[in-house]
């Protein structure tokens, strides 16, 4: 009797583990007469359970289920750097999880024995940054565009060795590919610029200007300034290509109309400034009237063209020098004397040395387009008035040194261009606004060229009286702009307007 109960228990026993998915081959159950069916400990372990995963590397990584997974097996991602690996614990277990995370160049490192590994030889060194070849190639693609080299660089012997020395696995590129690198870093970079200045939406003022290299080719810029919501000053070099012949007037204003269109910003202009050149003043009349039909500008353009005060001032300083004094002629001739050969510049430089005169300064020759050089020409030569003197009693060949009375005229004629030569380089900044300095420094050309007229040598009088000529014509047709640019500065308001005009 008691062994038919014992049978009726063990087929109880199977039925429930049939229900529960267990084989009655798999399970093993026992009968206790006091206290009923016992299920082996080999029958608990089969047993489906839902663990808490409590391994560390789940801190490190998201669990992807099954069934997002075509094949159906569980996989883990890594927050750091995303890479995707098996991890069913059943199979796999955690030790591929474990081996990434000392791996891992994205994850942050909190433990310093994490960044030494062991050598073949036994010693203990630092992992090596995984170095990226894209990255690698887009560094060297800036250094030959802001350094301006060669695209042969990358040719080099010696920079090819240089970088197989930091990554063995970088191929080396050519001349062909490297320019294929530029023009995307150009595309790339336009293309951010060109989405930045669509969604702009304050008001920009241009500059452009035609520049000639020594190969007889012709170049337009063209260069955008604009005011960001922080008030900080920004330009960008928008265009820089050739510029086809002929230079009138209507080409160049096409150009530039194409150049505005393509960038998107023919309705976000404020002001052009320009040289004061003949054509430049037609395309400005071509290029107003164009945007004016487009209602593209404020006030109809009566604030649209500026004239350029350094090139202005150029202007005014270059008819004086058509009176200059013969001394600067002398000076002139002194510096192309020594100038002209090595064997000069030796005798020159040990006549410096002989008089105790420091030679880091150099002498600087002049250029008719810039009258600027002329001032550094006669600046940096007074330094060396003894020297030339020197120079004149041991080479009998040197016959043009200026007299003592040639250098007095030199070191007034310095002290009256200085006040130009700093005008001039503080209104060509462009890393700060230039238009609320405009009046006052006008204002000192004007005092500076009317204290010279009455009180000043002759020499240099008659170089002030030629200046003051073209100061006036340029002052009656200045930009109303720039005195607006003075009266919202707190200091001054209405009143340095006032007393200035």
């Amino acid at each position: 009797m008691s062994n038919q109960k014992d049978q009726e228990v063990q087929m109880s026993v199977n039925e429930v583990n049939r229900g529960n998915g267990f084989s009655p081959s798999t399970s093993r159950t026992a009968f206790d007469h006091n206290t009923g069916p016992v299920v082996s400990s080999a029958t608990v372990s089969t047993l489906p359970r839902n663990r808490k995963k409590t391994s560390i590397v789940w801190k490190e990584f998201i669990n992807i289920p099954k069934d997002k997974n075509p094949d159906g097996r569980q996989r883990a991602k890594c927050k750091a750097c995303g890479n995707i690996y098996l991890a069913d614990s059943s199979i796999n277990g955690t030790g591929s999880l474990r081996r990434h995370l000392k791996s891992c160049l994205k994850r942050k490192n909190n433990d310093v024995a994490q960044m030494l590994v062991a050598g073949g030889d036994g010693n203990v060194a630092l992992k090596t940054k995984r170095i990226d070849a894209d990255v690698v190639r887009d560094m060297i693609t800036a250094l030959i565009v802001r350094h301006e080299l060669p695209l042969v660089f990358v040719e080099y012997e010696e920079f090819r060795a240089l970088i197989s020395y930091l990554k063995p696995q970088f191929s080396p590129i050519s001349r062909n590919t490297q320019m294929a690198d530029i023009l995307k870093l150009h595309t790339r970079e336009s293309k951010r610029i060109k989405d930045f200045l669509s969604s702009f939406n304050g008001r920009m003022s241009l500059t452009t200007d035609l520049w000639t290299s020594v190969t007889t080719d012709s170049y337009i810029s063209l260069t955008c300034h604009y005011i960001d919501t922080e008030w900080v000053l920004h330009k960008k070099l928008l265009k820089f290509c050739i510029m086809p012949p002929p230079h009138t007037g209507a080409n160049i204003c096409e150009i530039a109309s194409n150049m505005l269109l393509d960038w998107g910003i023919e309705k976000k202009l404020f002001s052009i400034t320009l040289d004061n050149a003949g054509a430049n003043l037609c395309f400005i009349e071509h290029l107003k009237k164009s945007l004016v039909l487009k209602k593209a500008l404020l006030c109809s353009g009566e604030f649209f063209h500026n004239r350029c005060c350094a090139h202005i001032s150029n202007l005014i300083v270059q008819d004086g020098l058509k009176c200059i004094d013969e001394s600067v002629h002398f000076v002139r001739s002194s510096v192309a004397y020594v100038k002209a050969s090595q064997a000069r510049k030796v005798k020159f430089l040990e006549c410096c040395k002989q008089l105790d005169i420091p030679s880091q300064k150099g002498l600087h020759g002049d250029v008719s387009t810039r009258w600027n050089s002329t001032y550094h020409m006669l600046d940096s030569a007074i330094v060396y008035q003894t020297a030339f003197q020197q120079l004149e009693l041991v080479d009998k060949n040197f016959k043009v040194c200026p007299s003592n009375e040639d250098w007095k005229k030199i070191e007034h004629l310095c002290s009256f261009l200085k006040p130009f030569n700093d005008i001039t380089e503080l209104l060509s900044g462009s890393k700060y606004p230039t238009a609320n300095l405009y009046f006052h420094n006008v204002w000192k050309i004007h005092l500076s060229l009317l204290k010279t007229i009455n009180q000043g040598e002759d020499y240099v009088k008659k170089m002030a009286q030629e200046m003051k000529k073209k100061f006036d014509k340029y002052w009656d047709s200045y930009s109303i702009i720039l005195a607006i640019a003075v009266v919202f500065d707190p200091r001054y308001k209405l009143i340095f307007v006032s007393t200035t005009l």
